[in-house]
């Protein structure tokens, strides 16, 4: 129930429909396997995501169409 409303919080902040939004979540998940694959050096299967990736982000509205952007590195400094 609480996640539902939250669901519909998150729509309704941005303008869209639930359909959408489901469709932002779709994204945000293929991103991560595509980075998991990549990272795994499973470029072929990464290459797919990122046109399954490509083709979903066609189906949104411009306004609401956002770029992949790989997560930052955190690298540990030496302290010396």
């Amino acid at each position: 129930e609480a996640m539902r409303t939250a669901e519909e919080f998150a729509v309704e902040q941005t303008g869209g429909t639930m359909e959408q939004h489901q469709m932002l979540v779709v994204l945000s998940e293929l991103e991560e396997e595509m980075a998991e694959c990549a990272r795994n050096l499973q470029f072929e299967r990464a290459a797919v995501l990122r046109d399954q990736i490509r083709a979903t982000r066609e189906q949104l509205p411009q306004s609401m169409q956002v770029r992949y952007q790989p997560p930052k590195r955190v690298t540990r400094r030496s302290r010396y």
